[in-house]
């Protein structure tokens, strides 16, 4: 993808960094783990934009100024959307996001961040987490689904935590997004939202399904030993012109080219050295004892 092409998404989402684009560039590879400030409120804005279909609406801090007898002096326009990103490509990060909610996906994050509506009912809501050097910021960021009535609000909450001098917190144990802002971030969003009603992340057009092999992302072939299902953008899909995964079954990418990871591919242990453990315990019980792959 490359640094300048993020950093020109990043911008088109509302996202400034300390420094401007001159400084994301120069963090190279590493910019992606978060090693530039961004602001929490030009973040959270960025995440509302994939809730919002891939259109960003820039944040407004006043909305409207009332004299002493309370007519209207001032008031702001309206926002212009602009598109940031399809809605095909915003319904995708959804997709991916909702899973840290989901405690069937997600065993760790799920039980935190699941929410709930009326009835008690699952909320499906997009989250991310994170932690930063040392944990002198924990912050979780997240939104939820498009409200069915377009006239209803729709919701992005960032969540930052951390002291303003930048030192380290004091916490009885090491404390991490997960163990902090996480539940915050959940606590708020599930008490504000109690009375709206469910809505869930809707596919646009031009999103499919396929079966692909569960471990490559390919098309599953003969060396498949597990499936699933996933959303692609149509054209991208295994077998199809631009797929985002070569042709190839349990490949991994090395030196020259691509190769097929023996362990992944065939039925046998999962890692050398507890093969070996084993076959030395065999071997203590004397001559003829067979192993589990023999």
């Amino acid at each position: 993808v490359g640094n300048k092409a993020v950093a020109k998404h990043a911008e088109e989402m509302g996202i400034r960094f300390q420094g401007g684009e001159k400084a994301y560039l120069q963090s190279g590879l590493a910019g992606a783990l978060g090693t530039v400030e961004v602001r929490p409120l030009d973040l959270t804005s960025a995440f509302g934009t994939f809730g919002n279909g891939g259109i960003h609406v820039p944040p407004r801090m006043i909305l409207e100024v009332r004299g002493p007898d309370g007519s209207v002096v001032w008031k702001a326009p309206d926002p212009e959307g602009v598109k940031a990103v399809s809605g095909q490509t915003a319904f995708l990060i959804s997709d991916i996001l909702q899973g840290n909610s989901d405690p069937r996906v997600n065993k760790d994050w799920g039980p935190v961040l699941q929410t709930r509506g009326p009835g008690g009912d699952r909320r499906p809501v997009a989250a991310k987490t994170g932690t930063a050097q040392d944990a002198r910021d924990l912050a979780t960021y997240g939104y939820l689904a498009p409200p069915k009535d377009k006239d209803e609000p729709g919701l992005a909450v960032g969540i930052w935590m951390g002291n303003s001098d930048h030192s380290l917190p004091r916490s009885r144990e090491p404390a991490i997004s997960l163990t902090a802002a996480a539940p915050l971030w959940h606590a708020f969003v599930e008490e504000y939202t109690r009375k709206w009603p469910i809505a869930k992340f809707r596919r646009p057009g031009k999103v499919v399904t396929a079966t692909i092999d569960a471990w490559s992302g390919g098309k599953p072939g003969r060396w498949t030993r597990e499936t699933r299902k996933e959303f692609f953008v149509r054209g991208t899909q295994p077998t199809s012109k631009n797929a985002v995964d070569k042709a190839g079954l349990l490949y991994a990418q090395a030196c020259g080219g691509w190769r097929v990871d023996p362990v992944a591919a065939e039925l046998g242990p999962s890692a050398w050295n507890r093969d070996v453990e084993e076959w030395v315990r065999r071997a203590r019980r004397g001559v003829g004892v067979v192993g589990r792959w023999d």
